[in-house]
């Protein structure tokens, strides 16, 4: 093939082989073969109370869950976790009320592909997976597609305390990694974010700058009153970022 020749001429390393291998095959990968089966997940249940609800969502690593009525196959909404905590003083129907959001529903035939262009035609990037039955087969996020492309997202060489994600340089300009989540960037800048649609900041650049740029390059952009420049890219994952913020764009 194309990419093995490449990489034994020394054209590609084994990172961009890995990649341009992934992008061949992406349309050959099915939603089933890489969602988080429905073994794995953890779910709020309708019955339940707030107290219950937040007792799940701060045992276990999850940043959304679905809220189902009796059984997994029968999800009524799907909720943030931050959500949960973000209103305690508000009761259970409020929070429902502002925050419960409809489900997105996709097959598990579906080709990796199509899912990525859905996902950034809908801006959903959370999809609860349906097997042939109709039933709850698992959960799927555009973090599980980008990690198809560029194999994991997290930085398994670096421990997670050493990790300094949103440093702040001056008054208005940051250095931000690629791994730093997203609503903890928008609280530290103290600016509004595509929450709903990111998880983390590399994901937001990404998706915004349409492409995956090589390695060892660096780009600008302007978004959301930002002037983000990406310093450092490797294996296709944004590593940092320096961010100016316009001051006008502030919440406060």
């Amino acid at each position: 093939m194309l990419v093995d020749a490449g990489n034994q001429k020394g054209i590609f390393d084994s990172n961009e082989q890995r990649f341009i291998q992934n992008i061949f095959e992406f349309d050959d990968i099915t939603v089933g073969e890489f969602a988080t089966h429905r073994t794995d997940i953890v779910v709020l249940w309708v019955d339940e109370t707030l107290e219950q609800w937040r007792k799940t969502a701060s045992g276990s690593r999850f940043s959304r869950y679905l809220i189902c009525d009796e059984t997994i196959d029968n999800v009524v909404g799907v909720i943030k976790m931050k959500d949960l905590f973000a209103y305690m003083d508000s009761s259970k129907e409020e929070i429902l009320q502002k925050c419960m959001k409809t489900p997105y529903f996709i097959p598990e035939s579906l080709f990796a592909d199509e899912l990525f262009r859905r996902m950034q035609s809908s801006r959903n990037h959370f999809a609860v997976v349906l097997d042939e039955y109709g039933g709850t087969f698992g959960i799927v996020t555009m973090n599980d597609l980008l990690e198809q492309l560029v194999g994991s997202l997290d930085d398994e060489d670096t421990p997670i305390d050493e990790i300094n994600e949103i440093q702040q340089l001056d008054t208005n300009t940051w250095k931000i990694r690629g791994s730093a989540y997203l609503d903890d960037v928008a609280e530290k800048l103290g600016i509004a974010l595509p929450l709903e649609e990111y998880d983390t900041f590399g994901g937001y650049v990404f998706g915004t700058y349409g492409s995956f740029p090589a390695d060892g390059s660096t780009f600008e952009l302007d978004s959301d009153g930002l002037h983000i420049k990406v310093t450092d890219i490797k294996a296709h994952k944004i590593e940092n970022a320096v961010v100016c913020i316009d001051g006008s764009q502030t919440e406060g």
